[in-house]
């Protein structure tokens, strides 16, 4: 199932018209069942968002001990997809996962 966003102040503007104009025309009762289906309905005719999940990860150095048994060069690799690059930065350029500890 894919998850679609709205914004929560426009839900607030949906339910606070939908009371304001339920008091207008003068009704006394509402029917709870009723309300929710008319509310859900306008829910739907709501935009959504074009959001995308955020990854996170972080920065493992790592170094070969076989090819360089002194440990004079190491790697930095994303810990989500693997890349191995020279230097950190806030995200991976590779998978785009949000980096803690970059700014080390």
């Amino acid at each position: 199932m894919d998850k679609e966003y709205i914004e929560r102040e426009k839900v607030k503007e949906v339910i606070k018209l939908f009371g304001k104009g339920a008091i207008e025309d003068g009704q006394k009762v509402l029917d709870p069942v009723d309300d929710i289906i008319l509310l859900a309905k306008a829910m739907d005719m709501l935009p959504t968002a074009d959001v995308a999940e955020v990854r996170h990860g972080e920065w493992k150095i790592e170094s070969d001990p076989i090819n360089d048994p002194k440990g004079y060069f190491i790697r930095i690799v994303c810990s989500e997809c693997g890349l191995k690059t020279g230097q950190k930065s806030n995200y991976c350029p590779n998978c785009g996962a949000k980096m803690k500890g970059a700014e080390e």
